[in-house]
């Protein structure tokens, strides 16, 4: 059993622009946007309100992660001062720490953590608990294969529908066509949609396919496709995705772009890894919101 971590060191400011935080220090950023910028992948993504630049560290052990971020930035505190000052920036260092099991600890050495502090204005430490809060994950990689016929089982037994998207002026070949028929035949119905899990149009709509979840319809979609990110027209309807019953999402794709998340409870993320375990799955922090993107 392991931990899941994540020490950051972030700046943000309304004026903030990554490209010349990162000249300044002198390292790329795990993470950065301008203000303005819309997030990538977000159900209904809202401009960003100030600018951020992080340099992020995963791992199993809060304090392995705290030195290796260290580590990156030994040498730049000058640099990383500056870059502060030079747009007014707030910085902190962010701790998000997530145990496997219902208890634990973690402990970071006196002076890797007061090296890092120095840096920042503030320490915000992140606790996700053991409630059945759901959860955002993101893909990492692509389920192909044998897994991605083992993923649309697993979602198969929460959801209630699965949804597939056909966009005017894109086409659908016959082959397309027919898995729409057939789909049909077993309950799927169209309807006209401006919004569906990852996408919202702004002025116009794309027929969407709302099918009943079951076992004949996870056999047509697990032998149409080789991975989620193969749903992409002309080929094949657009964006798979599923939702529970009370019509919360589960799954959502953005095929073309090869994006893909899930809002997983406790129970269900713990389901997906057993009967998947080549999927890897990232916890989104940013929920809830990273301290980079939240007012000082």
């Amino acid at each position: 059993m392991h931990d899941r971590t994540n020490v950051s060191l972030g700046m943000s400011s309304e004026n903030l622009e990554p490209d010349v935080v990162t000249a300044i220090v002198g390292l790329p950023p795990t993470r950065s946007f301008r203000k303005g910028d819309l997030p990538a992948g977000r159900r209904f993504p809202v401009p960003r309100i100030r600018g951020s630049w992080a340099l992020e560290v995963e791992g199993d052990d809060v304090g392995t992660a705290a030195r290796e971020l260290l580590g990156l930035v030994s040498g730049r505190e000058g640099r990383w001062r500056e870059a502060v000052a030079r747009f007014s920036a707030v910085a902190t260092l962010s701790i998000w720490w997530e145990p496997e099991g219902r208890y634990g600890g973690f402990s970071v050495d006196s002076t890797t953590l007061a090296r890092l502090a120095a840096l920042g204005e503030r320490i915000d430490v992140y606790f996700p608990g053991t409630t059945d809060r759901r959860f955002t994950c993101s893909a990492r990689g692509e389920a192909r294969g044998a897994a991605y016929r083992a993923l649309l089982r697993v979602l198969a037994t929460f959801s209630g529908e699965a949804l597939l998207v056909v966009r005017d002026g894109l086409g659908l070949d016959e082959r397309g066509q027919r898995i729409l028929a057939e789909l049909e035949r077993l309950g799927a119905r169209s309807e006209r949609a401006s919004e569906w899990p990852g996408t919202k149009l702004t002025d116009s709509q794309a027929t969407l396919w709302r099918v009943p979840v079951g076992d004949a319809v996870v056999d047509v979609l697990s032998s149409a496709a080789e991975s989620l990110f193969d749903w992409v027209q002309p080929a094949l309807p657009g964006d798979l995705c599923f939702r529970r019953d009370d019509g919360t999402t589960i799954l959502g794709t953005i095929a073309h772009e090869q994006d893909a998340f899930l809002d997983l409870g406790p129970a269900e993320y713990e389901a997906l890894l057993a009967k998947v375990p080549s999927m890897e799955l990232k916890r989104d922090v940013s929920d809830p919101a990273p301290p980079a993107e939240r007012a000082p």
